[in-house]
């Protein structure tokens, strides 16, 4: 098995206080939306100032290729 680890660059797009979405992109290629969840005993008001929009994020992918 074969494994690469890609770094991909986001931004945050929307939050409500319960969850955020960030847009993922590699070298400015638009790759996909992931979803933040709240956990439940963090405060909402938190959780929007941690993440707002428009907030830069980098996020890790491990791809596994089987031979």
């Amino acid at each position: 098995m074969i494994r690469t680890v890609e770094t991909l660059v986001g931004t945050v797009t929307l939050n409500d206080g319960e969850y955020a979405e960030c847009m993922l992109s590699e070298e400015e290629i638009y790759m996909e939306d992931i979803s933040i969840r709240r956990e439940d005993d963090e405060d909402p008001e938190e959780f929007r100032r941690n993440f707002p929009i428009g907030r830069k994020l980098e996020a890790q992918r491990t791809v596994s290729f089987l031979e």
